[in-house]
């Protein structure tokens, strides 16, 4: 049966298990399933940011041949209980919220649905959709999240106390005389802009009833299925056991897929409504209207310095624009504390966190979770306070770096970095983008009047979060540590197969899951056949946890993985050993087979297989019929110090990287040309190489059109005027530049397989591209504080540059 002896299949670039369906157009998307009888859904959205429901009218939409039914917001809030992804903050402003995922007689973001439309077909849904008359009375927008925490400001939800629903200061150190003792303080008002991913793919649903036996069957492409059936049932007033999870492929995430449980539960109560499965398909426009946006934020940050560059201290106050709902937040206000000071050795540290409400979309999970703004702050301070004490943006860094011999390091909050290499890393980024070649070759250019720069950024992606994070927000609460599951069966015929309780969105689960049992078993990763999905009722299951965000199948999934070979493994040599007669300290597992150490006499998994299910009448009973595995990996992580005071082990690793990028601007245009890019990553013990390289790609591709193309504008009504492609630039392959990059290896202290999460970069590849046009404007005296680089604001700041 075995093509390969597993030997040093974990390392080696293994071609992806998932490529041949998928490039065949077999892969089984949620739009590719066709249910009897099934419905098709769609929402009425509201086109103000802000206003008064007075009435509803659907009778002409009822009118319209095929439509099933029209239901309002005020009818799924008379059936349903209020979402209470919020109710984990202990503040009487949050606990104040009512999130029913639909409008109920006030609407509080432009997109937000005020009515769905049951039809026949998605067409006469869509028709139907128009016919359904809204009477709005608009009411003043809150945009301005800093206006907005104003007491006299109009509050977004009705009955909130305030629009900042959640405040702390988070203290560390004697922040009094890091600044006092200073030779220099930095101070900037940095502002991070609004931006979402833009998976091919949108929000997908459908969802079905058994009245029967209660069960609602749920297939998304969701990327956080256990949480979603926990949050779902409660709405519903369901058994979270009676709700069916099923996530199959899936045309990307990057976090936004974490949060469509509130669609997800409209569509399920149609289903309930109407006793026909209901599908609803997001488009594009709805998507960037109403999915998720990522993390908007401003800082009022401050870096104490000595003379000779050594960082004393930081502090800053982060308004953290949310939305108008909280279905993630403050997990993304709150992300920094996983990796309080990056990459850097200071201790003094405060973080004043306000989160507020506005009238639009609600903020939720993206790539780099709220730890990409963090890096943004602190990277941005630095390389002002380079600048200012005339000191090489790499040095300055060099100057401040936790070092190899200090591992592992707890920094001021409690996190313990498992291993890592920052020097290294950021010499071996510099080298490869040729960075004294290029700083010679920029004062020549600038001799010429070319405004040329070189921005660096190194930055740390903490991974496998402690639950115990909550406790920040809800004081006593009783959560810590995280899981993976996985399961392995080896049937009669001896075929291996194995599921996890995560899905793939492109992450290459299936191959590097293969290679890993491969490993154990001493098989090929050919040999393995690996569920392409997640069903909660067949799968390997892991309760809330179960999914796919965090990039924590490279901790808590390869743990389990990990865990269950190697259980499978003793299972085999057991039954092995039985049917050979001899002890199981005598036989060992080669190329798939138990055979007697130094002998050639042994019996391959066929063989074992069947007599493990097949002949059970002759097993003893010490000896457990059937070959089945499962494992729940428990990451190593303890509940916090003291979450009153914002102290524990947040994480369990702690990934870095560094970006170079070399950029040249256009004095006549604004415009910013990438001249060259470099990023580097440690993701600890690579599984397959190739994987990590493409990952890599992907989180440049992401955090470089962050700053150079995606931008979500809202007009001073509240209108999102970025809601198609024609206005939301997201780039393709032909508009980057080529990407060189580099994975370093340096085995992570605590996870099992020496692996960390990867591939969400902690906002370097952003950083470096902003701080390189920071530089090419420097000696016009212009100062960037913004995330985004505008064209049109860089061409006005060098039209009004003294220096010009």
């Amino acid at each position: 049966m075995s093509t390969g002896t597993g030997k040093g299949v974990i390392g080696q670039a293994v071609k992806r298990k998932e490529d041949k369906r998928l490039l065949i157009g077999k892969g089984i998307f949620v739009d590719d399933i066709v249910l009897p009888e099934m419905l098709f859904a769609s929402f009425v959205r509201s086109p103000y940011a802000h206003a008064r429901i007075k009435g509803i009218d659907a009778s002409g939409a009822m009118k319209l041949p095929g439509v099933v039914s029209v239901v309002t917001g005020e009818e799924f809030a008379s059936f349903i209980k209020p979402l209470e992804a919020h109710s984990l903050l202990d503040t009487s402003a949050a606990e104040s919220l009512k999130d029913y995922g639909i409008a109920v007689k006030k609407a509080i973001y432009h997109g937000e649905p005020v009515a769905a439309v049951v039809a026949v077909d998605k067409y006469v849904a869509k028709d139907a959709i128009g016919l359904v008359e809204v009477n709005y009375d608009p009411l003043h927008p809150v945009l301005d999240p800093e206006e907005s925490m104003d007491d006299k400001a109009v509050r977004v939800q009705d009955g909130t106390p305030s629009n900042v629903v959640w405040h702390r200061i988070f203290s560390y150190g004697d922040l009094d005389k890091a600044f006092s003792g200073a030779d220099l303080v930095v101070k900037s008002r940095l502002y991070f802009h609004r931006v979402m991913t833009a998976p091919l793919e949108p929000y997908a649903v459908i969802a079905s009833f058994d009245k029967g036996g209660g069960i609602l069957t749920i297939n998304s492409n969701s990327s956080h299925p256990g949480r979603d059936a926990f949050l779902i049932a409660r709405s519903l007033n369901m058994s979270p056991n009676k709700v069916r999870m099923i996530c199959q492929d899936n045309g990307g995430s990057f976090g936004n897929k974490n949060n469509m449980y509130p669609y997800i539960m409209l569509v399920g109560y149609l289903a309930m409504k109407t006793g026909r499965p209901v599908k609803w398909i997001m488009e594009r426009n709805e998507h960037l209207l109403a999915s998720s946006h990522g993390n908007e934020m401003i800082y009022y940050g401050e870096m104490a310095f000595k003379n000779d560059g050594t960082i004393l201290g930081m502090k800053a106050r982060m308004i953290a624009d949310e939305g108008s709902e909280l279905r993630s937040e403050p997990r993304g206000a709150t992300n920094w504390i996983r990796q309080l000071t990056s990459v850097y050795r200071f201790r003094n540290i405060q973080m004043d966190i306000n989160c507020v409400l506005t009238n639009k979309c609600p903020t939720a999970s993206m790539r780099s979770y709220g730890k990409q703004q963090h890096s943004f702050l602190i990277e941005s301070l630095i390389e002002k306070a380079a600048r200012q004490l005339t000191m090489d943006p790499a040095k300055i860094r060099f100057k401040n770096f936790i070092l190899p011999k200090e591992m592992p390091y707890k920094n001021p909050t409690g996190g313990v970095y498992d291993g890592g290499d920052y020097p290294t890393c950021l010499k071996r980024t510099l080298k490869m983008v040729g960075y004294e070649a290029w700083r010679e070759r920029q004062r020549k250019l600038r001799e010429e009047g070319k405004l040329i720069g070189i921005g660096i950024s190194v930055a740390m992606e903490a991974y496998g979060g402690n639950k115990s994070q909550m406790a920040l927000w809800r004081k006593g609460l009783k959560s810590s540590g995280d899981t993976g599951s996985a399961m392995i069966k080896i049937d009669a015929e001896g075929h291996v197969s194995a599921s996890v309780d995560s899905m793939s969105m492109g992450h290459s689960h299936e191959t590097t899951t293969a290679q890993i049992i491969a490993e154990i078993l001493t098989l090929s990763p050919d040999d393995i056949d690996v569920f392409p999905g997640f069903d909660s009722w067949i799968t390997a299951y892991g309760e809330r946890g179960s999914g796919s965000y965090g990039s924590r199948f490279g901790i808590v999934h390869h743990g389990a993985i990990l865990g269950a070979a190697q259980k499978m493994r003793e299972k085999i040599l057991r039954h092995g050993a039985f049917m050979l007669g001899i002890p199981v300290k005598k036989v060992d597992l080669v190329q798939g087979r138990v055979r007697v150490k130094g002998t050639k006499k042994s019996v391959g998994l066929k063989e074992v297989g069947f007599n493990a299910w097949m002949n059970t009448g002759v097993l003893p009973k010490n000896l457990e019929a059937g070959l089945v595995a499962h494992h729940v990996y428990n990451a190593p992580l303890k509940p916090l110090e003291a979450p009153e005071l914002g102290r524990g082990n947040f994480s369990l690793t702690y990934s870095y990287g560094a970006a170079v990028a070399v950029v040249e601007i256009d004095r006549e245009t604004g415009m910013t040309s990438l001249l060259k890019f470099v990023c580097l990553e440690d993701p600890g013990k690579c599984i397959n190489p190739m994987v990590c390289e493409g990952q890599v790609h992907g989180q440049i591709g992401h955090q470089m059109s962050a700053a150079l193309f995606e931008r979500l504008i809202y007009d001073e009504d509240g209108r999102l005027l970025t809601s198609t492609f024609k206005d939301y630039l997201a780039p393709t392959a032909a508009d980057l530049p080529k990407l060189e990059t580099a994975i370093m290896e340096t085995p992570a202290l605590f996870t099992p397989l020496g692996t960390r999460g990867m591939a969400e970069g902690g906002g370097a590849p952003l950083v470096a591209v902003v701080n390189a046009v920071r530089d090419a404007l420097s000696p016009l005296g212009i100062e960037l504080e913004n995330s985004y680089i505008e064209p049109e604001d860089i061409l006005k700041r060098i039209r009004g540059s003294s220096h010009r």
